[in-house]
């Protein structure tokens, strides 16, 4: 789910997202992630903020290419 943006500043195109955390082990074809506040970048959102708690406890999603 896309929550960064991308605007002009200064004359100059740029981006920003939310801060991402990963685990991943080159011999497996996944990774284990979780991203701070929620799955929505919109503050009114009920998903805005409903994955602070993973997020502060490590629990983490797995992505898989096998899958």
């Amino acid at each position: 789910v896309h929550q960064g943006q991308v605007f002009t500043s200064r004359g100059r195109t740029t981006s920003f997202t939310p801060s991402i955390r990963y685990i991943t082990d080159h011999s497996k074809h996944e990774i284990e992630t979780s991203f701070a506040g929620g799955a929505s970048a919109n503050r009114f959102s009920k998903f805005y903020k409903n994955r602070i708690k993973d997020w502060l406890t490590g629990n983490y999603d797995v992505l898989s290419a096998d899958n």
